[in-house]
């Protein structure tokens, strides 16, 4: 009678978890599909393995201005080393080292470009490099002092865009709406990964 009334238990147990992960799964399924309209999230890891930029088109994703980003060298590293901003925006390049920096680009969607060298900007110097780019593209992104140094820049035309190295991405407070998610490389071609729907 016992053997019999603790095998009804776990099963009875094992149900409510059932139930339970059954809710759990539906609820945050609601929250990602989000119908009320308000905005949504979009997460996921199935991009390319290497330094790629993800953006959605569709929706409001065109009507944007320009942002201010940083690239920060710090440790002779960029910091991040993968980067994505909505074209026509600038970026600031701190120097968080106590030697000097340079930054220029090798090659990109806008050829050879030096933006000279500056101190460190933590001691209030006011040589700060920055740059705009108005050219939808990929700049790779060196110092000609440390050639370690190496950063990808992903111009694109969306003001919904993140960057990775692992094949993951996050967007966040999108509308809902019907968006192309694109992915772009270091070839510079953007292709478009899967229509999505929140």
């Amino acid at each position: 009678m016992n053997g019999l009334y603790l095998k009804a238990r776990w099963i009875g147990n094992r149900w409510l978890i059932l139930v339970n992960v059954a809710l759990l799964s539906m609820l945050t399924l609601h929250s990602l599909q989000n119908p009320s309209g308000s905005n949504t999230t979009l997460l996921g890891n199935d991009g390319p393995k290497e330094a790629a930029a993800y953006y959605l088109l569709g929706g409001d994703a065109a009507s944007f201005g320009p942002e201010t980003k940083e690239l920060v060298q710090l440790n002779k590293a960029f910091s991040p080393d993968v980067l994505s901003i909505a074209k026509g925006s600038t970026i600031a390049f701190p120097n968080k080292d106590s030697f000097t920096h340079n930054v220029y680009s090798p090659e990109g969607v806008e050829g050879f470009f030096d933006l000279g060298s500056a101190g460190t900007t933590d001691a209030g110097n006011s040589n700060l490099i920055q740059r705009a780019f108005p050219m939808e593209g990929v700049i790779k992104v060196s110092c000609a002092v440390h050639p370690i140094m190496k950063a990808h820049i992903f111009i694109v035309p969306s003001k919904y865009h993140t960057a990775s190295k692992d094949g993951s991405y996050t967007f966040t407070d999108v509308p809902a709406g019907t968006y192309d998610l694109m992915v772009v490389t270091g070839s510079g071609k953007p292709e478009k990964m899967k229509s999505v729907t929140f």
